[in-house]
């Protein structure tokens, strides 16, 4: 933005701002000739204007109120200021009359503090007054106190004038009402009134104490920056002010000396420390001026002072001489800021502007209550507001000044010294660390979570006594996989158990005298049912009678997460082997477990991570291996807690070798004791729950994952599930209605899809290769497949992974654990609201066919070309609402006569579309004999009768003779159309109803004959129908006053504009009724 327009939008403000704030006060009216009407007791009265007075020459009680001697005075207004030069008192009288609803109340007076004396007398007595009068009627005391004065009901006339008089005393020659804040009304709205201005002053002073001792705070904290003590300064002065005006003598001190040295030094004092503070905030150097105007108010300063201590003698010398000096070395300091905060903005000063703002109303008001002391102006005085406006933005842009060092403070340190670079780089990656942490903590509850539900959900069903009761085959099926998920779950479980208590320090050892060789030898037998499903090569090498001192409870558990890891990783037809033996480990005994298998082996990356809590070499819902993330960390834990130490090997590919060492405590146990009951171990781990859940966690599944059941009358659901029980599951609840089809991965399920077709899919989401995420989204954008409904199934129940589901375009997500029940209906529902979307899907494509049938039959309706009629120009206009419609027009020539028809078919879309066409081959019938046009209206009618059903149709024929320039028409229930001269415009209409509808409807017609450069307007209803937004319609006022004002424009734009301004009405291109219309002018050949 250039300076000149900165400069003129500041203009315009400032003129704004004036004629705002400094307009003559008008909403009451003001007292004339010293006469006033209290008329509502919800007012206080503001009773300035011209009042009568009496100049007091010699001490008198009380003045003749009758006498002619009583002159108008101005209130407010100083008398050296309004023409008056009185060293004695003076009395002002008002009268004043009440209306009835103020009869038999108190009235409140509110008198200015006028730093003098005076008395209040009410119908010839005295009522109160502030100071007081000695007996020869000099001043005896002074009051600066704003005085609230209480009027007795008793003594207020209801009828007739009240009389209110005010004894004035002058000091020094100084006397008056200075202020204008003196008010008359009912007792309670004036000391409301009263009590307002005194709390306004007060809380002013507060704020600007308040203010000036935080920045006073500031500047101790930041010496160098002065602008602080400046401002602290500033608002001293403005306290020191309004605390002088009225403030003090209310609360405190009722000093005429207070407030008068108080006032004058505060006025003479601020414009120094506002000149010094602009110049110190804006960083620009003083002038001669500045330092000019400076020196000026320091001289001010000691006269001030000198005429404080010469006494009240010279108080009015100091308001005629000094003063004046005073108010124009304060206006001319009001203005040289502006002048700052001009350079202040071009030269781009952090807080200019917000300051200039704040300073326009400050300046503005104190100008306005300058010319108002000195009776320029009679307006409202507004200086506190200002000093208020000027006060907020100040401390807003020192706020901002403050913040952008505190930024550039900031900026600084940040770049302070290497050190602390590297300390920060420190600590992001320790913040990003703990990051992770935090983000493999999320993943390892969700993936608890899983793998807790899905056992869970195949625990619903009776598990071992019912085993051993039941001789069915399929039922007794069911039951073990419950059985085995529920000893599945029994494991997680424990595993999180151990794991918390360690990590709470709460783990305690149980040592006791064992058998290691006896115990291994009985949990690697364990397995053997693992190993003979995946045909797995276990090899035993195993020292005899190896017999230490241990916790065997914790060690079978480290040994058997450890076997459990290995004939997990190991693919079919793998190794795996398992050796103990007694070592002499860096000069200390120790027994090592080895457990060795040909798996898939561990990245080397990762070597240093498994141990950890919660790691897992893969993250990802695609993983192939299910588990939690803490085998490894219980092993390492639950090892060292027994002073021994985990090793590992491993090659990607090649497999994995995991070495346990633990203490060798020399102490003989006899053999097959394991110091448990000297149990065999063998025996104890097939009654230990521990191993027992081992052994049938990992034995075979007995199902088959390859499941279909082919019935033509049944739908086909693919079912995608990695987990062979949880697929047996659902085998078994749907199989009885529909046929099944498993896969066991999303790309699996995405080729058996194509393949099959399925009418529904329901899938799993963690599963390996692609998860249900992945397959559900490549799915929904296949061409053939993506209106096939997804059911996502799954044990992750948080709220994102729903949000993930449904956004990758999931039909529906159930949670594990399931109501069968629930699933069943879900499944029906989706499958039933399937076959409506194919259904509506094939009407949609019938309605296609139709409607494209219906739009070859349209374009046949409408002329294809528009015939060349000598000395006419013409254009035609036609907006169908649903692509097709029922509204058309024909024209057709025949023995030098131009016929114009124009259809409206009741209805929409391709039923009106059949209709039209049925209108126009009666049209062209009939026109092809030799009849009226009243003839081929009635004929049309005659056609359509009995075969167009509840529907009708208007119409309209116009004949147009060549020769003779006539037109005439006939209309059937048409609107009528409009012939537009040079001068005015006209509706043509004839009587006739609709046709179709009265067999034998009689219809008449009217010839009209326009002169050159007529305009003949033929059109639709549509037109003036079409609604807006405000449910209001075009109508016929709206197109009149648009055709006469484009009356002048050729036929084909008066169609282009109409077009524009409809759409401007309804405010966009959506029409709500069929547009038709056709333009005639007739122009001389």
């Amino acid at each position: 933005m250039s300076w000149k327009i900165l400069k003129r939008r500041f203009l315009h403000l400032a003129t704004f701002a004036y004629l705002v704030f400094l307009s003559p006060l008008s909403s009451q009216e003001r007292v004339k000739d010293g006469f006033f009407l209290l008329e509502n007791q919800e007012t206080a009265y503001h009773i300035i204007g011209d009042w009568l007075s009496f100049r007091e020459t010699s001490p008198i009680s009380y003045p003749n109120i009758n006498s002619n001697s009583w002159k108008p005075i101005q209130v407010p207004g100083i008398w050296h200021q309004i023409g008056i030069e009185h060293y004695g008192n003076i009395w002002y009288k008002l009268e004043f009359r009440i209306y009835r609803e103020l009869a038999g109340k108190d009235l409140g007076l509110m008198t200015p503090n006028i730093a003098l004396a005076n008395s209040v007398y009410l119908n010839g007595k005295y009522i109160d007054g502030s100071g007081s009068f000695d007996a020869k009627g000099d001043i005896e005391a002074r009051s600066t106190q704003m005085k609230l004065h209480t009027l007795p009901k008793e003594m207020i006339l209801p009828k007739g004038k009240n009389v209110l008089l005010i004894r004035v005393g002058s000091y020094g020659g100084v006397g008056g009402f200075n202020l204008d804040d003196i008010y008359l009304g009912s007792k309670e709205v004036v000391q409301e009134k009263y009590l307002r201005n005194l709390m306004w002053n007060t809380i002013l002073v507060a704020i600007f104490v308040f203010v000036g001792i935080y920045h006073m705070m500031m500047y101790v904290s930041r010496k160098k920056d002065k602008e602080y003590l400046y401002y602290s300064l500033l608002c001293f002065s403005l306290s020191i002010y309004n605390l002088s005006f009225s403030t003090l003598s209310y609360w405190l001190l009722d000093s005429f000396w207070f407030y008068y040295f108080g006032v004058c030094l505060s006025v003479t004092i601020f414009p120094i420390w506002l000149i010094q503070f602009f110049h110190k905030f804006l960083e620009l150097p003083k002038g001669f001026f500045a330092k000019f105007i400076i020196g000026c108010c320091i001289f001010m300063i000691f006269i001030t002072l000198g005429m404080n201590l010469w006494g009240p003698s010279q108080f009015g010398r100091y308001n005629s001489l000094i003063l004046p000096t005073l108010l124009s070395l304060v206006g001319i300091s009001i203005t040289y800021p502006l002048l700052l905060l001009y350079r202040g903005l071009k030269a781009r000063r952090s807080g200019s502007l917000v300051i200039l703002i704040g300073y326009v109303v400050f300046a503005l008001s104190t100008t306005n209550d300058i010319l108002n002391y000195l009776r320029v102006l009679d307006t409202i005085k507004f200086v506190e507001t200002g000093f208020l406006a000027f006060i907020i933005s100040i401390s807003f842009a020192l706020a901002v000044k403050f913040a952008q060092v505190h930024n550039q403070l900031e900026y600084l340190t940040k770049n302070l010294s290497e050190e602390v670079g590297i300390r920060t780089k420190e600590l992001s990656a320790t913040n990003a660390r703990l990051l992770e942490i935090d983000k493999l903590k999320t993943s390892f509850f969700a993936n608890v979570t899983h793998e807790l539900r899905t056992p869970l959900t195949l625990s619903l069903l009776p598990l071992e006594k019912a085993i051993e009761k039941t001789s069915d085959p399929g039922t007794l099926s069911l039951l073990e996989t419950s059985q085995r998920n529920n000893i599945r779950l029994l494991r997680l479980i424990n595993d999180l158990l151990d794991f918390a208590k360690i990590e709470a320090g709460l783990m305690d050892l149980r040592l006791a005298p064992t058998n290691l060789s006896s115990l291994l030898r009985g949990l690697v037998s364990t397995f053997k049912i693992s190993a003979e499903s995946k045909k797995i090569q276990v090899d035993i090498d195993i020292e005899d009678s190896i017999e230490t001192i241990l916790d065997p409870e914790k060690t079978e558990k480290i040994i058997s997460n450890l076997l459990s890891n290995a004939f997990k990783f190991t693919p079919n037809n793998g190794n795996i082997k398992v050796t103990l033996k007694e070592i002499n480990y860096q000069d200390q005994f120790y027994v090592r477990i080895q457990v060795i298998d040909s798996g898939v082996g561990i990245p080397e990356d990762k070597l240093n991570l498994i141990f950890e809590r919660f790691q897992q070499l893969d993250m990802s819902k695609e993983r192939i291996f299910e588990g939690t993330g803490i085998g490894l960390s219980l092993v390492k834990e639950l090892t060292e807690l027994q002073n021994g130490f985990v090793e590992v090997k491993s090659e990607l590919g090649l497999g994995s070798e995991f070495s346990i060492y633990l203490p060798f405590l020399h102490e003989k146990v006899g053999e097959g004791s394991s110091g448990m009951n000297e149990a065999d171990p063998s025996k104890k781990m097939q009654d230990t729950s521990f191993s027992d859940q081992v052994l049938r966690s990992l034995a075979s599944h007995p199902h088959s994952e390859e499941i279909y059941i082919e019935d033509p009358n049944k739908k086909t659901i693919l079912l995608v599930e990695d987990n062979s029980d949880m697929l047996y599951l659902l085998k078994n609840l749907l199989s009885k209605d529909y046929n099944l089809v498993a896969a066991s991965n999303g790309q699996e399920g995405i080729q058996k899809a194509e393949n099959i077709r399925p009418s529904l899919i329901l899938s799993d989401v963690m599963m390996p290769i692609m998860n249900g995420f992945q397959m559900t989204k490549a799915l929904k954008s296949h061409r053939i497949l993506k209106n096939t409904p997804i059911v996502l199934l799954t044990a992750m129940n948080d709220l994102d992974g729903k949000l993930e589901g449904f956004t990758q375009g999931a039909d529906d997500y159930i949670s594990k654990p399931f109501q069968p029940l629930e699933l069943q209906a879900r499944l029906r529902n989706l499958l039933t609201k399937s076959e409506l979307q194919k259904e509506r899907n094939h009407r949609l494509s019938q309605l296609q066919k139709e409607l494209i049938l219906a739009r070859d039959i349209q374009s046949k309706l409408l002329p294809t070309e528009l015939p060349a009629i000598p000395g006419y120009s013409f254009a035609s206009l036609y907006i169908p609402l649903d692509e097709v419609g029922g509204d058309f027009y024909d024209i057709y020539e025949k023995d030098g006569k131009i016929y114009f028809f124009l259809c409206d078919v009741s209805g929409h879309g391709v039923p009106a579309c059949l209709i039209a066409s049925m209108v126009k081959m009666a049209f062209q019938s009939e026109i092809q004999r030799e009849k009226s046009i009243t003839k081929i209206m009635q004929g049309i009618n005659k056609s359509l009768f009995s075969i167009i059903g509840n529907n009708f149709v208007t119409a309209m024929i116009a004949e147009l003779n060549v020769k003779d320039k006539t037109i005439q028409y006939t209309t059937a229930g048409h609107p009528p159309f409009y012939h537009v001269t040079k001068d005015d415009i006209f509706e043509l209409s004839t009587q006739g109803k609709p046709l179709g509808v009265f067999p034998d409807a009689e219809f008449k017609s009217k010839k009209v004959q326009p002169k050159e450069g007529d305009l003949l307007f033929l059109y639709t209803d549509g037109i003036v129908e079409s609604g807006n937004r405000e449910k209001e319609f075009y109508g016929e006022e709206r197109l009149e006053n648009y055709l006469r004002k484009s009356k002048h424009l050729e036929p084909q734009d008066i169609i282009d504009a109409l077009k524009e301004e409809l759409k401007g009405f309804l405010g966009g291109e959506k029409f709500e009724d069929d547009i038709t219309a056709l333009v005639l002018r007739y122009k001389s050949q």
